[in-house]
């Protein structure tokens, strides 16, 4: 598209996610990073689930990850009673093409930056302090970073998280548009119950003996969980996802300083995470160690929406409550949870794993590019699959009528 450019606020995982679909669909943009490595090794790991792995293999990524991820197979989820139930996270592989995937925050960072083909468009060390209405002919929009450089664009995109210029800068200039169209409701929707610490040990063969590499391990506590995601090379990955002492209300969340954060951990040293291993295990061999808090609610905008983003917009509300929903069972926050951790997520987590996957087939991919191979081939054993389990379903549902009614009989006979 000539002449339309795009301004990107934010270097991490979705400014440069989406510098790479630009870049696919022929689109101008510049992207402004207020670090000066983009790669820094901020927020420890992330876990990508089959449907993102897809849109990372249409814009040529994926096979570059490939000696730094850590690909699941199955999940394990222990109680604090020993309780151990299996989740089969393997079929995604199977029936979508992707595994569920762990990757060091600082490779998948390093891999999106030096894949894109315009470099010069990445401005590193270019922090953004203000967006504001342009009347230039170069775009409608001017964002101005702080050495003073102005740059201008059709569209501003924020990559910055809540705590960015983007969404103040937005709401500024809703409020000048029409004053009062974003309510105090929708200013303080935002609410913070637990944080999420996060990690990479050391190489620790001690632990990957008992915690095999290529599983992640749950380990769920009252007011407290683990994701634990032991690599072949030793090294663990661990969050921990802890309740806090009070609902904060952004902007207002606490921020913990590193000694903080180690009291914390220390808490929590001695928790059972696997048979053996304890929390301390793991923490006591990890040399960073990054806090973020979590929010269980997604801020709903009343400014006007097109229908397309109206409906992605309900989709991520959606989203984030079942998220919140899936924290507290893990956290055993009631004794509904508990009961469901330790015995409902058994029997149903097959039936559960085939309707993700339908979900997960179903997510966006980019219409403009290829489908690649892998997911063409998945999508034909999915449906040869669901043919197999209805055809198991139709003859147990007609087996069984056939003893219920043979029982009725006997019965009057």
């Amino acid at each position: 598209m000539d002449h339309f450019k795009v301004l990107i606020i934010g270097g991490a995982i979705t400014g440069l996610t989406l510098a790479h679909c630009l870049e696919q669909a022929g689109i101008d943009y510049v992207l402004f990073e207020k670090h000066h490595d983009i790669s820094a090794n901020i927020g420890g790991a992330i876990g990508l689930q089959p449907n993102g792995c897809r849109i990372l293999d249409q814009l040529g990524v994926w096979d570059r990850l490939k000696q730094f991820r850590n690909d699941i197979g199955d999940t394990v989820t222990h109680l604090p009673d020993g309780f151990i139930s299996i989740y089969p996270s393997s079929w995604y592989q199977a029936m979508l093409g992707y595994p569920v995937t762990m990757i060091n925050r600082t490779n998948l960072l390093g891999v999106l930056h030096t894949s894109l083909k315009y470099q010069d468009r990445i401005k590193v060390g270019a922090k953004a302090i203000a967006i504001r209405p342009s009347s230039t002919s170069n775009g409608r929009l001017s964002v101005l970073t702080e050495d003073g450089q102005h740059y201008h664009g059709d569209v501003v995109v924020g990559a910055d998280g809540v705590h960015g210029i983007t969404r103040a800068a937005m709401w500024q200039m809703a409020d000048l548009e029409k004053r009062g169209v974003i309510t105090d409701q929708e200013r303080n929707s935002m609410t913070i119950d637990y944080a999420c610490i996060i990690g990479i040990t050391e190489p620790a063969a001690a632990v990957t003996q008992i915690m095999k590499p290529e599983r992640l391990y749950g380990c769920d506590h009252p007011h407290a969980f683990w994701l634990v995601s032991p690599n072949t090379d030793h090294t663990i990955i661990w969050v921990v996802v802890t309740k806090l002492d009070k609902t904060y209300i952004h902007p207002v969340v606490p921020q913990w300083s590193k000694e903080e954060t180690m009291a914390r951990l220390d808490l929590l040293a001695d928790y059972q995470l696997f048979r053996t291993i304890k929390f301390r295990d793991l923490w006591e061999r990890t040399p960073s160690i990054s806090s973020v808090p979590i929010s269980p609610t997604y801020t709903e905008t009343t400014t006007s929406l097109t229908e397309s983003a109206q409906v992605m917009q309900s989709k991520l509300a959606n989203l984030c409550a079942a998220s919140y929903r899936t924290t507290r069972v893990h956290a055993l926050e009631t004794f509904t949870a508990w009961l469901l951790a330790r015995y409902v997520m058994r029997i149903i987590s097959k039936p559960v794993c085939f309707l993700n996957i339908k979900t997960m087939a179903a997510a966006v991919t980019l219409e403009y590019l290829p489908l690649p191979d892998r997911v063409i081939r998945a999508s034909a054993r999915r449906a040869r699959a669901w043919r197999k389990w209805k055809t198991i379903l139709r003859i147990s549902c007609i087996v069984l009528v056939g003893i219920i009614g043979g029982g009725c009989l006997s019965f009057l006979w």
